[in-house]
């Protein structure tokens, strides 16, 4: 699966004609909900409290995420870790001339998206890695009796340590808010 995702996001860029994207903007997200367990039987859960508004250099928030059933990684219970927040904002094109999708921020352009370490929670699995994840929030109007947040995830992976190469996407069932970031006060 991993040399997939890889060549998917090698294919991509050279068609693009792209290099590795980064994580651009203030932000700030919130929320967290369920979605299919990549490729187990049971459900992935996350929550999200991401906060850029005072720029990526005084990021703060974590990420808690668990796929208990992650098909690859079944031998150690499955993923689980909390990432702190080092980056959250819009995916967009960078300049860093890497074409290796390990190598960037997001693999999701144009998309919410936010970035930061991760840790293990799992005592089967300890370490540490980088943590991405992608996913558009919108609200649907005429879904007529059912949770009308919809919440799709566009990539969420893990980079290097226990979970390297775990890639999770689909509708989320929850929500992700965006909040708007208040404007310096002038002076």
């Amino acid at each position: 699966m991993r040399q997939q995702y890889r060549l998917l996001g090698l294919c991509a860029a050279l068609v693009l004609g792209t290099s590795a994207c980064t994580v651009d903007g203030n932000a700030k997200y919130t929320g967290g909900g369920t979605l299919n367990s990549a490729g187990g039987t049971g459900k992935a859960v996350i929550t999200i409290n991401a906060d850029t508004c005072g720029g990526n250099e005084n990021a703060k928030g974590r990420v808690k995420y668990a796929d208990r059933t992650a098909i690859d990684f079944e031998a150690v219970g499955g993923v689980a870790a909390t990432a702190t927040i080092a980056k959250a904002g819009v995916c967009g094109m960078g300049d860093s001339g890497s074409l290796d999708p390990d190598e960037s921020e997001c693999i999701c352009e144009g998309w919410p998206a936010a970035v930061g370490t991760y840790v293990s929670t799992n005592p089967a699995a300890p370490g540490e890695g980088v943590f991405r994840a992608c996913f558009l929030s919108t609200r649907e109007n005429d879904v007529g009796g059912v949770d009308p947040n919809v919440v799709l995830v566009n990539d969420i992976s893990f980079v290097g340590g226990p979970y390297d190469g775990y890639f999770n996407h689909g509708t989320m069932s929850g929500n992700i808010k965006t909040h708007a970031c208040e404007a310096p006060a002038e002076g």
